[in-house]
Parts: C-alpha cells; sequence; structure tokens
C-alpha cells in the first residue's frame, strides 16, 4: 500500500517503548514495520533525549501503562493510540454504585477477611461487575489527566469511543489494523483443523469469561465437541500456531458489548471463523458476513452449527480476510490515525 499524499507523514517516528512486553509489545513493533513501509524512519522512544530525536512519537495503550511517559517533559508532538476499554452508558443502579464507590477495592477487603465468601456466587458476581465498570474507570481518569499533553488522541474502536465522548475529549476512531508483523499472514481457510472451537482469552478465576466458558465447554462437550483454551501469555508464533489449527474462535468480552477487534485479526488472518457475543457498535465488522453474533447462552449452539456448515464458515473467513487486506490494513489506518 502507497501513502496517501493527503496525509502528512513524519520522517522520523517514535514509538514508545519503555520495557512494555507481551501483545502490546507486539502490536507497537508492528505499527514500526507498517511506518517503515510507508517510508518512515522508527526508533523506539523510552526517555526525553529519545524522544527529541523524533518528529512525532505514537503510544500504543494507556499513558498509565508507560510511567516515564507520564513524568517526562513533552519534546515533540505526541499521538496516544488508546486500545484500553473506556466507560460504556450506565445501565443501571449496579452501574451507578460501582461508579461512586470503589467497590472493586472493598470486596477484595472483605473476602480477604472472610476467605469462605470468595467462593459464593454473590461474590464472584458482584466482584466480576465491579471490575467491569472500575476497569474503564481507571483507564478514563488517566487519559483525562494527560490529555492536554498529547496533541491527538485516536480511539480504536466505537465502543471505546462513547467513553472518550461523554468525558468531552476531542478524538479520531481508527480501528489498530491487520499487519502480519504480529497476526502472521493470511492463511487458507480450507487446510485442514484438528481444533474444533477455540478461545485465544485470557480466563481469570473472577471474571465472567470464568463463568460463561465452564457452561460452554460443558454444553459442547454434550456434542462431543471440545472447547481449547489457548494457554494465558501466549503470543507470536505459539499462539498463531494454535490458530492456525482451529475452525472457530469463541470471543466472551471481558467487558459485555466491548471489542478491541484484536482478537477477530488474529482469528481471521489464521484462517478461522470468530464467533462473536453482540457488539455494540461492530464497524467496520457486519455480522452474518465478517463474523456471527450470539448471544453468551447462544454461543455453543451457533458454534456447533457453523462446524456443521462448512462453507459458511469458509465464506465468513473469505470477507474477513478482504476486510484485513483493504479498510484494516494496518498501513492504511496507521496513516489514518498519524493524520
Amino acid at each position: 500500500m502507497r501513502h496517501d499524499p493527503g496525509v502528512t507523514l513524519p520522517r522520523r517516528l517514535g514509538l514508545e517503548a519503555e520495557d512494555v512486553g507481551g501483545f502490546l509489545a507486539e502490536l507497537t513493533n508492528a505499527a514500526g514495520v507498517a511506518a517503515r513501509e510507508l517510508g518512515m524512519e522508527t526508533r523506539a522512544v523510552s526517555t526525553a533525549r529519545d524522544e527529541s530525536e523524533v518528529d512525532l512519537l505514537l503510544i500504543v495503550g494507556s499513558v498509565n501503562l508507560y510511567p516515564d511517559l507520564a513524568r517526562r517533559p513533552k519534546m515533540t508532538r505526541r499521538v496516544l493510540w488508546h486500545i484500553e476499554p473506556l466507560p460504556m452508558p450506565i445501565r443501571g443502579l449496579g452501574d451507578r454504585v460501582h461508579r461512586a464507590l470503589p467497590t472493586g477495592k472493598l470486596l477484595d477487603v472483605t473476602g480477604a477477611a472472610l476467605p469462605p465468601l470468595k467462593s459464593t456466587a454473590a461474590w464472584r458476581r458482584l466482584r466480576e461487575e465491579a471490575a467491569n465498570v472500575r476497569e474503564p474507570i481507571t483507564n478514563l481518569a488517566w487519559l483525562r489527566r494527560h490529555a492536554p499533553e498529547m496533541d491527538r488522541i485516536v480511539i480504536d474502536t466505537d465502543s471505546r469511543a462513547d467513553g472518550a465522548l461523554n468525558a468531552g475529549f476531542p478524538f479520531a476512531v481508527v480501528p489498530f489494523g491487520y499487519h502480519e508483523a504480529y497476526a502472521g499472514p493470511l492463511a487458507d481457510p480450507a487446510a485442514a483443523r484438528d481444533i474444533e472451537v477455540l478461545t485465544i482469552a485470557n480466563v481469570s478465576p473472577v471474571a465472567r469469561r470464568h463463568r460463561l466458558f465452564g457452561a460452554i465447554s460443558a454444553e459442547l462437550g454434550e456434542s462431543n465437541v471440545r472447547l481449547t483454551h489457548v494457554p494465558q501469555h501466549t503470543y507470536g508464533e505459539a499462539r498463531r500456531t494454535i490458530l492456525e489449527r482451529s475452525r472457530v474462535v469463541l470471543d466472551v468480552h471481558r467487558l459485555p458489548g466491548i471489542h478491541p477487534l484484536f482478537r477477530f485479526v488474529l482469528s481471521a488472518a489464521a484462517g478461522a471463523a470468530m464467533i462473536s457475543e453482540p457488539l455494540a457498535q461492530p464497524q467496520p465488522l457486519v455480522p452474518g458476513v465478517h463474523y456471527v453474533e450470539a448471544a453468551a447462552t447462544d454461543l455453543a449452539r451457533i458454534a456447533r452449527d457453523l462446524l456443521a456448515d462448512e462453507p459458511r464458515r469458509r465464506r465468513l473467513v473469505e470477507a474477513a480476510q478482504e476486510l484485513l487486506r483493504t479498510e484494516l490494513d494496518l498501513r492504511q489506518t496507521l496513516q489514518r490515525a498519524l493524520g
């Protein structure tokens, strides 16, 4: 993909590094590869001196992941590509309570004082709800605090952007996009695959995924279909190898309705079809065309149906991969983010 002449790109692009590892490091590295393919020079930045030697600094993630960035003086233009959850609209009394009080900390204290309490379904559900509400609030607090230090804020999906919009931040919405540097080349969906249903999401014992995947796994097991979990913190080639063996990927959301798009990109690139809980604002994805939507209680049934309809599964993957080649190509989305 060529450089869009309507976008002025920096000659020297800095990539905020600061010892961040895991998937965030993969994304930052992929942004650097895409930038170089667009003709930019890139360098890792972790100090004020590093920052003074570039024309623009790209920060991928949230400012709270980069403590030195939050402390040091601003030396060049900064673009924050924010990919962390932000608050969704309040959905009821529970949300109001969790927003008004540090309920997560209070529940942790009571759970530590009364260990049997932590094993109850009521405590686990409240702790799950508190995490769903309090984590986006924390991210928003960091964004509000450091927004003045950014020249441009980019939010990765429309569903996350609601939180920034309600907080009054000026921002652009640009998906992070696909690049084989982190998702691998586009695989043949017709290749032999021995894993029927996979999840690549991290599953914390106190998360809603833990509760839902238990029920989904049991229901699939009734049809002799196994739900395979990728081990937590599996990245790069190890993750890709498992995805290439998979026919269907189930996406159960950690925070309901909010999607980071990455699981779709990773699945589609590897030739697997994604079935997801409903997305609040799925664009640029189209349900039924690029992936299948189903309520959590229907995920096992829909997975069985898709496994039984291989032509449909392949059509979904082919449409998804076409989206990766075009609108979701990282070289294209990077230009929009920097522009």
